[in-house]
């Protein structure tokens, strides 16, 4: 049996707000929309086409050092991509 683990691809048409600790605005230049986010997910949303789920908990929990588990961390993960996902932020297609 093969293994499959997620591709995932962003949407191009965005444009970046920083405010520091307060997080981050994507503003969506097609749908003319922001998204609001806060630190966190937007780590998530910037590591999340480069590295596996796994790999994306584990520097965020290095980050956080005395956060929560590494397993917390990894669920979190996991539904905040799901979230991009219904948002359309990203797209995910499933790949051997």
């Amino acid at each position: 049996m093969r293994l499959m683990k997620p591709a995932i691809t962003k949407k191009a048409h965005y444009e970046f707000y920083d405010f520091g600790d307060e997080g981050v605005i994507l503003y969506d230049t097609e749908a003319e929309t922001n998204i609001i986010m806060n630190r966190i997910c937007y780590m998530i949303w910037e590591l999340c086409d480069k590295m596996s789920i796994k790999d994306v908990a584990l520097n965020i929990w290095k980050e956080l050092k005395d956060g929560p588990s590494l397993e917390k961390i990894e669920g979190d993960v996991e539904k905040c991509i799901s979230e991009f996902e219904k948002s359309g932020l990203i797209a995910i297609k499933w790949v051997e």
